[in-house]
């Protein structure tokens, strides 16, 4: 479609001419999209090659957010490292250890153990410590209201 169809001249040659395309936060891009996004640079470069040739260079952290699902269509956002080609077209990962913004051990153990799948007494410890007691009256005013679509945050408002 994009080859064929006028309306995408301008993207068609945009895709042409790209070298390098960088995905950050890619931990949210599920199969079904990296799949499409390879259909459609391959087919729009046709020259054969995994994503048409272009260099791929792929960021994210999987241990965070899953890939987002659609609901409506009954998909349910599979991880984008599911995809038949991905350890042979992405055979290069490099994996950073070095934290450089927390100095807190304790804290650092905490952020990463539940990603891990395992949590220390120590961690439930710290955890528990954060709890406080919740103010007994509310201001309505002062609320804030967090909704998953504009249809519902238009009618609360």
């Amino acid at each position: 479609m994009v080859n064929t169809d006028e309306r995408y001249t301008d993207i068609k040659q945009r895709t042409l001419n790209t070298q390098c395309l960088i995905i950050y936060e890619m931990s949210r891009m599920s199969a079904k999209t990296l799949n499409q996004v390879e259909f459609i640079l391959w087919n729009t470069r046709n020259n054969g090659l995994s994503f048409g040739g272009i260099q791929m260079i792929l960021c994210g952290d999987f241990y965070q957010l899953s890939p987002v699902a659609n609901e409506l269509y009954g998909y349910q956002g599979k991880h984008c490292f599911i995809t038949k080609f991905f350890d042979q077209v992405f055979p290069h990962r490099v994996n950073l250890h070095i934290i450089y913004r927390q100095t807190d051990q304790d804290l650092i153990s905490a952020i990463n153990e539940p990603s891990q799948g395992s949590i220390s007494d120590a961690t439930k410890a710290i955890v528990q410590s954060l709890s406080r007691p919740l103010p007994n009256t509310v201001n309505v005013e002062d609320t804030v209201y967090l909704f998953c679509r504009n249809a519902d945050a238009d009618i609360h408002n």
